[in-house]
């Protein structure tokens, strides 16, 4: 047993609010939907609801610490076929001989393709969720930054970019492995997400879509970010040469700004918020969330 502990006024304002929403969305999404790190991969069945979860115990005679224990509870009420697969799993992997990083793996992965398949369910969840995702993203960036760990810099991001895919999943085992800084974060943000999605499926709330009342507080959002030091010299750095690209780059301080945008866009009323994340939701789901992002800021 081991303990296993991202034009016109209104136009404008409105389309700057969803981009904020789709990027973040976006980014929880693309995470979800990487492939398998441990090798060909295999994603669970869909689970339902009403399928009853039946545990093997296997869970909890391999893992010791709160927080697979509980993302695994979680797990199980929402998507049971899922929990069954990833007990299946675990015990293969530990009849093979799998080490900590790869069974923490397997853990990680283990309901996001149900997660990614549910963002109709996710866009009707209370404004709760999305709240306690910003509370726990900036906790996490604080910590980071706190803590001098490699992951705030800039120069440890570009890193990524030249690595192979056998060097790329290495260090993302360093990162988001078994005993690694950010394996309870992971944990925790989809733990949250599928709390938002049993709960949506018992309360949904269906928020509007955004207009003129979202309007003052997204201009301010706007305002606040788009003065930003850090992020317009990110910004004014686009079309030079690479070289002071990467300069730029390299001295950015990522967890620190994430801290700082994250903190603005908790300012927004819980009602714009809400709207916010079923509107970036939808558009994900739907497809169209790049054109709506270039409609609305060129990019």
């Amino acid at each position: 047993m081991f303990d296993a502990r991202d034009r016109q006024n209104t136009a404008g304002s409105l389309g700057f609010g969803l981009a904020v929403a789709g990027l973040v969305a976006g980014l929880f999404f693309t995470i979800l939907q990487f492939p398998s790190l441990t090798g060909a991969g295999k994603f669970p069945v869909k689970g339902s609801a009403e399928t009853e979860a039946v545990s093997s115990g296997v869970i909890e005679a391999t893992f010791s610490d709160e927080a697979t224990l509980d993302y695994t509870e979680k797990l199980r009420r929402t998507f049971p076929a899922a929990a069954s697969d990833l007990e299946r799993e675990i015990r293969r992997a530990v009849d093979r001989g799998a080490n900590e990083v790869e069974l923490g793996l397997i853990v990680l992965q283990a309901g996001t393709p149900e997660i990614a398949s549910s963002l109709d369910r996710l866009s009707k969840a209370d404004v709760d969720y999305p709240n306690r995702i910003i509370d726990l993203t900036s906790s996490q960036l604080n910590a980071l930054n706190r803590s001098g760990a490699p992951y705030c810099m800039g120069d440890d991001l570009m890193m990524f970019a030249g690595l192979s895919q056998q060097e790329l999943y290495r260090a993302v085992f360093d990162r988001v492995g078994h005993g690694a800084g950010l394996y309870e974060y992971a944990l925790a943000i989809n733990g949250i997400l599928l709390d938002a999605i049993h709960d949506a499926r018992l309360h949904p709330v269906l928020h509007s879509r955004l207009g003129a009342p979202d309007q003052g507080a997204l201009q301010q959002l706007g305002f606040a970010l788009m003065t930003n030091p850090q992020l317009v010299q990110l910004l004014t750095t686009e079309g030079k040469s690479r070289s002071e690209m990467d300069a730029v780059l390299a001295e950015t301080n990522f967890c620190e700004l994430g801290t700082k945008l994250i903190s603005q866009l908790d300012t927004l009323p819980d009602t714009t918020k809400g709207r916010l994340w079923g509107e970036a939701l939808r558009q994900i789901e739907s497809g169209r969330w790049r054109y709506t992002l270039y409609r609305y800021t060129g990019y």
